[in-house]
């Protein structure tokens, strides 16, 4: 049940990603740079193993796509905070793209 809820994620992540790419292909006649990234977003969760879920996600998705960043974004405003408290940067769903460049 766990390998099939992480191959679904990957699967709607990489679904969104294409169409991403072909909506910013369009252009709409401006010539700028794309910038392409993929934000993994989640509800968060303060128990450290269920880290290792988050982690396996990101290793799967950074494989399939090498060349482009990724910066996750957590909806859970706790869990936000204490992130932050700890030093890690995140970004709230809606703002992930365009901020934390590294």
């Amino acid at each position: 049940m766990r390998k099939n809820s992480v191959s679904f994620i990957f699967a709607i992540l990489c679904s969104m990603l294409l169409m991403i790419s072909s909506i910013q292909a369009g252009g709409h006649g401006h010539d700028r740079p794309v910038k392409k990234g993929i934000l993994l977003v989640a509800f968060g969760s303060s128990i450290p193993e269920a880290q290792v879920s988050f982690e396996n996600i990101e290793k799967k998705v950074r494989a399939a796509f090498p060349d482009v960043p990724v910066h996750w974004a957590y909806t859970s405003s706790i869990i936000r905070h204490k992130l932050a408290k700890e030093g890690e940067t995140t970004g709230f769903c809606c703002r992930g793209f365009g901020k934390n460049d590294g």
